[in-house]
């Protein structure tokens, strides 16, 4: 049984949908968040502050982020924003799942682009306006 549970705290650091609300912290923010630590949840959380900071600068730039089994071993996860009429990421969105189910190739031929369509959908619902 996964310890992830739907209304459960995780966090930020190891999670698809933390990584894509860290993505949009100020570098101030950024920084007070990694002065605290990054608690190591398995051998593959990110606990490195400069590993972390490349990490949001690639979810910045491919607009999704993955937990790697970074909070849990045998799950991965892949997660897209939902913003509101202001252009702000409120929240994520994420589809989670055995690793063994979630292979890069189905990520990315399957669930991915039904995410992002979803999440798109949602955000315009908002009064998202893509620029």
């Amino acid at each position: 049984p996964t310890l992830q549970r739907i209304g459960k705290q995780a966090p930020l650091h190891a999670t698809g949908s933390g990584k894509i609300l860290l993505s949009q912290y100020s570098d101030p923010q950024l920084e007070e968040y990694l002065s605290k630590g990054l608690t190591k949840y398995t051998e593959y959380t990110l606990t490195e502050p400069e590993a972390m900071r490349a990490e949001l600068s690639s979810v910045r730039r491919q607009g999704y982020a993955l937990d790697n089994e970074e909070c849990e071993i045998g799950l991965r996860c892949v997660s897209c924003p939902l913003y509101d009429y202001t252009g702000r990421i409120i929240a994520a969105m994420s589809v989670f799942g055995k690793t063994s189910d979630m292979t890069d190739a189905r990520i990315n031929t399957e669930i991915l682009p039904k995410l992002q369509k979803i999440t798109a959908v949602i955000s315009s619902r908002l009064g998202y306006v893509p620029c």
